[in-house]
């Protein structure tokens, strides 16, 4: 079960809440990366930005996604805030980045994607 699962249920150990408050900060730093590329790269399939739509990519499209560009495996962002079944991907995150690849090309987003996960350590 995912941290954020067992925070959710009121079974999160102490210790691991401020582990937690840790992975949210870095979800939402990559959400405010992808927005800022959304802007920057002139997205305009995406309109809104990423906190403010039910957008989603399901996992088994995120699967399929990453089978056909496996050199974005790599660098989509991975998020301790989900459940370890999904792959740590968030679908919101990943039905952009799925929009960017199909207006901008898979090279441009493996160069931002691995840009943005630099930054962000």
């Amino acid at each position: 079960m995912a941290f954020i699962d067992r925070y959710r249920k009121s079974t999160l150990a102490a210790h691991n809440e401020a582990r937690l408050q840790q992975f949210i900060e870095y979800y939402q730093s990559w959400n405010e990366e992808i927005d800022r590329a959304r802007i920057s790269l002139n997205v305009g399939t995406l309109p809104d930005a990423i906190a403010e739509l039910t957008l989603q990519m399901p996992l088994g499209e995120t699967v399929d996604f990453l089978q056909v560009n496996p050199q974005l495996a790599a660098v989509v962002p991975r998020n301790a805030v989900h459940a370890r079944w999904g792959n740590g991907r968030d679908p919101r995150q990943m039905a952009y980045i799925r929009a960017m690849v199909v207006r901008l090309g898979v090279a441009r987003v493996e160069n931002w994607l691995d840009g943005a996960k630099r930054r962000l350590g």
